[in-house]
């Protein structure tokens, strides 16, 4: 069952009209001389689609598919899809310690940690490095046929990568990005590469209406990427919605 696999559920993470996000965590055995036992944490999203919204069930049924058969270092990967007991369909991923990008840009560590890095020079080196692994995600998909529609800060989810190997248990090695929630992701046909209809649900990550019209639909992908950059250099956008001017 859910519970024996993925323990309790001890915070609600998200909770919407078509779907909940929630942490889940379980107790695992350590070796004996340790005696104790390890916390281990998942994500659990629940789709809820209404039998009403075929076209939200069929989006459901598309995001359960990529998201547990698209493998890349930089996506959120779907490790197990089972019912829970109301018959719903439950999507189980890594746990991101960190968060996602826009809750962590507003936090004190973030803050902390560009005061750390400025020291040294290299605070420019945080947001490429973010940005790098983003657009390392969007172009596999986008080689794929795929195209995420959906990129933004609250689908940049954070983790510290391995740890360094001098036994210190710093993360020597940075941040480690994973981008998620593919509810919004598109296939993309013959068809549509040569059409422009594909667009981002949030407004503030939407291109210009002429850089719609240029006919590539990776493009929305691409520009939402480039807002992401900018308020990780500004710590906030400057637009409420992109125009011409």
């Amino acid at each position: 069952s859910l519970k024996e696999k993925y323990g309790t559920c001890t915070t609600i993470l998200h909770y919407g009209t078509s779907s909940s996000i929630r942490l889940y965590t379980t107790n695992t055995n350590t070796p004996k001389k340790e005696k104790r036992k390890k916390k281990e944490a998942y994500v659990l999203k629940t789709l809820r689609p209404t039998p009403s919204s075929t076209k939200r069930t069929l989006q459901s049924t598309l995001e359960s598919i990529l998201s547990s058969t698209l493998h890349h270092p930089h996506l959120l990967q779907t490790i197990d899809i089972l019912p829970n007991s109301r018959g719903e369909t439950c999507l189980v991923s890594e746990y991101c310690e960190l968060g996602d990008l826009g809750t962590y840009i507003c936090s004190k560590a973030w803050e902390d940690m560009l005061i750390m890095r400025e020291r040294g020079k290299d605070a420019v080196m945080i947001a490429d490095r973010i940005f790098y692994q983003i657009m390392s995600a969007l172009e596999f998909l986008h080689e794929m046929g795929v195209v995420h529609g959906g990129v933004c800060v609250e689908n940049v989810f954070l983790s510290w990568d391995c740890p360094s190997e001098d036994g210190s248990g710093n993360h020597g090695n940075g941040i480690c990005v994973k981008l998620g929630d593919l509810g919004d992701a598109r296939i993309l046909s013959p068809c549509s590469l040569r059409s422009s209809s594909i667009y981002c649900r949030q407004q503030r990550y939407t291109c210009s209406s002429g850089e719609k019209g240029r006919g590539d639909p990776g493009a929305v992908d691409i520009w939402a990427a480039g807002i992401i950059y900018l308020v990780l250099r500004l710590g906030r956008i400057l637009w409420r919605s992109a125009s011409e001017d």
